[in-house]
């Protein structure tokens, strides 16, 4: 029986042959570094130092310096002709700017994921105990915190509770746990360091009301929302991080990145306060963009001195910009921000804490 695997590369070898034959080009064919600066400068962009140029795509790539950056000084959509003026050194800027401000978002995305697992843990704890029996994948031991029992009917419960303990068992559980495997127990402090942010949205979402609700008591900035509106924003607010994160993981840019996952409208009208005007919330670009992730951060980091710094990483990245001119644009309308995001975020703190 032909593998998968033979099957592919029959396929590719196929392909190829047909290729020869009729002399098909390839769509992206090969090309050295000078032959890709020259393709630049035949689209109008700038280069003001080759050799500098040159050692930029030997060490980051052509689609990643430019392909990522280039929507935003093109002379319009059905073009790859930059405006006028565009340099390759402006390209590269945007470059560093947007690890800079991927690196602020992953790192207090970060603290947001172990502050929640830390509560989830808690409650856990508190209302199951500490003993799991990670070789039983059926849940149905009473002594066990991850029981189904303990947790809703839902179509996802057995999946997910079976993942948690399948993770548990994983040669990638890390030290806590297999330190923790030639205990008597493993609590659900340390099962928390071996689960993935979205195993852990799942956790919550099986959760039975009353400790879901507990678990939002912990955050004064959803205070003005019913129960079943703090829940979906939660919840959207952390898939939105869990979103961006994958993202920057991944190398992708939070610059022109397109992200599905958008806060719920009512309640982000409820809670913004002036934080979002000017941005039009209504429309679904509005709830899941670069503004949506630094409010969901803020709403849910709820540690004033993590905020507090986050305010200030975040001003740190845009500062030395906010007067430079890059064709036309500053550079918060390149990230799709306010100019005065950081003022905003400033005066949003009162009402979070």
């Amino acid at each position: 029986m032909i593998s998968a695997r033979e099957i592919r590369e029959k396929a590719f070898l196929i392909i190829n042959l047909i290729r020869r034959l009729f002399f098909l080009p390839y769509d992206k064919p090969f090309k050295t570094f000078d032959e890709q600066l020259e393709i630049l400068k035949n689209r109008g962009l700038s280069i003001n130092d080759m050799d500098f140029a040159k050692i930029v795509l030997q060490d980051i790539s052509y689609y990643t310096v430019v392909n990522g950056y280039k929507n935003s000084l093109i002379l319009n959509c059905n073009s790859d002709n930059f405006i006028p003026g565009t340099s390759f050194e402006m390209l590269y800027t945007l470059h560093m700017i947007n690890i800079s401000f991927s690196s602020v978002l992953l790192k207090y995305i970060s603290c947001v994921e172990n502050s929640v697992k830390c509560k989830l843990a808690y409650l856990v704890a508190t209302n199951y105990g500490v003993y799991t029996d990670y070789n039983d994948l059926k849940n149905t031991n009473p002594s066990d915190y991850l029981c189904r029992n303990n947790y809703i009917n839902s179509p996802f419960r057995n999946n997910t509770l079976k993942s948690i303990k399948k993770d548990i068992c994983g040669h990638q559980a890390g030290l806590s746990v297999n330190h923790y495997k030639g205990k008597n127990h493993i609590p659900p402090w340390i099962v928390t360091t071996a689960i993935s942010l979205g195993e852990t949205i799942h956790w919550y979402k099986i959760l039975k009301p009353a400790l879901k609700d507990e678990l939002l008591d912990y955050f004064n900035s959803l205070s003005g929302l019913n129960p079943l509106d703090k829940r979906e924003f939660f919840i959207k607010s952390l898939d939105l991080c869990k979103e961006y994160r994958n993202t920057i993981a991944h190398g992708n840019k939070v610059f022109s990145e397109t992200f599905k996952i958008e806060l719920p409208k009512r309640q982000l009208q409820a809670l913004s306060h002036d934080f979002m005007d000017g941005i039009n919330i209504v429309h679904s670009s509005g709830r899941k963009g670069n503004a949506a992730i630094i409010f969901a951060i803020l709403i849910l980091l709820r540690n004033n001195y993590a905020i507090s710094n986050f305010i200030h990483d975040l001003g740190s990245v845009f500062s030395p910009y906010k007067d430079v001119d890059f064709n036309g644009k500053n550079i918060f309308a390149l990230f799709s921000l306010p100019d005065d995001i950081i003022d905003r975020m400033v005066k949003l703190l009162p009402s979070i804490i």
